[in-house]
């Protein structure tokens, strides 16, 4: 399974998903958990006020990780959250360590958080 992670500092879960300037992508396989890529991108959150709707910017995040089943973040606005869904993506919020964010992945405990 691929995560993937909004961090400041690649070592903390603490990143909006709009505020975030790359994605941690990690694939959890059994007991092994492995950094895959650092992607890069634009913030999601621009001035626009209508920002992901009706311009393609869901679109373009949905493709950067579409590879992707789960997003770990700090926070995310309740519609973008929903659109990710659409697309396969399941987010949740939550702050803390990457690698303690990952045992629960992996451990399946996210489902004692709440999925947006």
């Amino acid at each position: 399974m691929k995560v993937a992670i909004t961090s400041s500092d690649g070592k903390n879960i603490d990143t909006h998903f709009g505020h975030a300037d790359c994605f941690y992508i990690y694939e959890i396989s059994g007991d092994k958990i492995n950094l895959l890529d650092i992607r890069e991108t634009e913030r999601f959150c621009t001035k626009d006020s209508n920002h992901g709707k009706n311009n393609g910017v869901m679109e373009q995040f949905a493709k950067l990780l579409n590879d992707c089943e789960i997003l770990l973040c700090s926070s995310i606005g309740y519609h973008v959250a929903e659109s990710l869904k659409d697309y396969g993506i399941n987010p949740y919020m939550l702050e803390c360590d990457i690698l303690t964010g990952l045992e629960a992945c992996r451990e399946n405990l996210l489902e004692h958080i709440m999925l947006i």
